[in-house]
């Protein structure tokens, strides 16, 4: 049926023989009753005001049928938004309006065109449409738990799917000072058609660099220093330092040498004063 305002003519069951009956049924372009006086009416070529009428007449002349009128709208499924807000210190809640039927699903995405390539579906929400049977519309509402700290300051799209129909809207979320602060790759401008623009930043972070370098001496080398004896003679001397056996034995036979000496020289100092 395509969208427009229908009549309804509703017939009441016929109740014979303990049970209900169909009293009349569309055959062959045909208005066919089986209790009343007119067995069939040809409807061919007819309009819709001149069928309604012949159901009329068919149903009344038995003179136990009744019927009654209503007007049906029949529209195109459809689906809107008509809040979206901050309600909590991450949420966001979108609300809007329907004609689908009661408990028709209906899926959110957030900036679905980014996500999408990213696939990431942490911001895709689900909720139902609430329609009571005496109401035109019904309405949906869904709660968004979303990080808003990681999430760039601007304009951010909404799309909201319900059946075979879509909708999209727009929201914003307000520049402000988040504790950690994002990382650069976070800032992020919105656009008002739902594009993406990144901004440019530069972060500057020192870092300590460690060099290694050679230094050489250009002077003329000091030669070695020896003993009386050729041997090389560590410098600085330290103190401590054990003195090698050789040494110790040159200085023993000087020592020696000394005394052997000393007591020569005693001697001819004693011959010398007896004369």
């Amino acid at each position: 049926m395509t969208p427009s305002t229908y009549t309804l003519l509703y017939q009441e069951p016929v109740f014979a023989n303990e049970q209900y009956f169909k009293d009349v049924s569309w055959i062959d372009n045909k208005l066919v009753s089986s209790f009343s006086q007119v067995e069939s009416i040809d409807e061919a070529g007819k309009n819709a005001p001149d069928i309604l009428n012949d159901l009329k007449n068919i149903i009344l002349t038995n003179n136990f049928n009744t019927f009654s009128i209503d007007q049906v709208i029949v529209q195109e499924p459809a689906i809107t938004v008509r809040n979206i807000g901050q309600t909590g210190e991450n949420i966001y809640t979108a609300s809007g309006t329907s004609n689908y039927a009661n408990n028709t699903p209906v899926t959110v995405k957030i900036d679905e065109n980014r996500y999408f390539a990213q696939h990431d579906e942490s911001f895709t929400y689900s909720t139902i449409i609430y329609h009571a049977p005496n109401e035109d519309t019904g309405r949906w509402t869904a709660n968004m738990l979303m990080p808003l700290q990681t999430m760039p300051a601007g304009w951010h799209n909404l799309t909201v799917y319900a059946g075979t129909t879509s909708v999209d809207a727009m929201f914003k979320i307000d520049e402000r000072e988040w504790s950690p602060a994002p990382t650069p790759t976070q800032y992020v401008k919105y656009l008002w058609n739902g594009d993406i623009e990144p901004d440019v930043v530069t972060v500057i972070q020192t870092q300590i660099v460690e060099t290694t370098r050679d230094v050489w001496h250009t002077a003329t080398p000091t030669p070695a220093i020896t003993d009386a004896l050729g041997k090389e003679v560590g410098y600085p001397y330290t103190y401590g330092d054990k003195i090698p056996k050789e040494y110790q034995y040159i200085a023993l036979g000087v020592l020696v040498a000394g005394v052997v000496g000393l007591f020569g020289l005693r001697k001819l100092m004693d011959r010398w004063d007896k004369k």
